[in-house]
């Protein structure tokens, strides 16, 4: 991971306009960039599952997948889910069985009723990252801190077969992606069921000992209002062995951390006054998770 210190707010609005720039370019090798905004720059860069409190301690992801699945099939909570035009939920569950397996899905849906998971929200809006930094958590003491703003360069690179050979994909200690054996393609909805060990997925072989990437980054095929508004995609730890690790340490140097001034505060304030937590933040109508049996 780079590491750069942002001290005069022009260095940061001139950042900005490259990184737009850069993405809005036609280019063969296409890549763009995602952003996290952090309060406090000294926190890690960690999952929610990282920094899971005591009422989850002891459960495993696993059981946190499940006991979700579990409360939303018995209050009948059709209305989180995406539906076709007969009605019918388009959402299987990740238990391994029918023709697609939704983990990617079930796991963004946790993450944002506030289930610890292992993905870590990212923006494709350097703005709104912007706006997550300067949010005082509720039980912050003391002057405001320096911050944080990772920048992810994003590439999504592909061969004229189809092949990835950018950085969304983890890749296995040979430096290949995950194929599932039952279609000879890459699926990255299996490859989690294999990793977090949900029932009826095999797990995963030797080679995920030791991956030679151990992240990537995708946004699931169903967006909420909520991720839409966000511009939200997600970075993930792929194979996590006791707890998770610090995505910044796991990561190469396609991320940087800028480290910028808290004298800036006041200037990001104002450069951000037109977001509004209660629109990045809609309300999900008639449901409320806090079910952990």
């Amino acid at each position: 991971m780079n590491e750069e210190i942002i001290s005069e707010c022009c260095e940061l609005n001139k950042l900005i306009v490259d990184w737009v720039c850069m993405s809005m370019q036609k280019r063969v090798d296409t890549y763009d960039f995602a952003f996290r905004g952090q309060y406090d720059e000294k926190w890690p860069l960690s999952s929610s599952f990282a920094r899971r409190g005591e009422e989850y301690k002891a459960l495993t992801e696993k059981e946190l997948i499940d006991n979700f699945v579990r409360y939303c099939v018995r209050n009948q909570l059709g209305a989180i889910h995406p539906v076709t035009k007969d009605g019918s939920v388009v959402f299987r569950l990740p238990n391994g069985k029918g023709e697609h397996f939704d983990t990617f899905e079930w796991l963004a849906l946790m993450q944002h009723h506030g289930v610890p998971t292992r993905l870590v929200d990212f923006t494709r809006n350097p703005y709104i990252a912007l706006f997550f930094s300067m949010q005082k958590p509720d039980n912050w003491e003391g002057p405001e801190p320096n911050f944080s703003l990772y920048v992810l360069k994003r590439e999504h690179r592909k061969k004229s077969n189809g092949t990835e050979v950018g950085n969304k994909l983890p890749r296995d200690s040979a430096g290949n992606h995950f194929i599932w054996e039952r279609d000879s393609k890459i699926n990255m909805n299996v490859f989690l069921g294999k990793s977090i060990g949900l029932d009826s997925f095999v797990k995963l072989d030797g080679k995920w000992e030791h991956p030679t990437q151990n992240w990537g980054w995708d946004c699931p095929a169903y967006q909420n209002e909520r991720l839409k508004r966000q511009e939200g995609l997600f970075v993930y730890q792929a194979v996590i062995k006791s707890e998770p690790e610090n995505l910044g340490a796991c990561m190469n140097a396609d991320l940087t951390k800028y480290t910028i001034s808290h004298k800036l505060r006041s200037e990001i304030r104002e450069l951000t006054h037109c977001l509004r937590g209660d629109y990045l933040f809609p309300d999900f109508a008639n449901f409320k998770y806090n079910d952990l049996s």
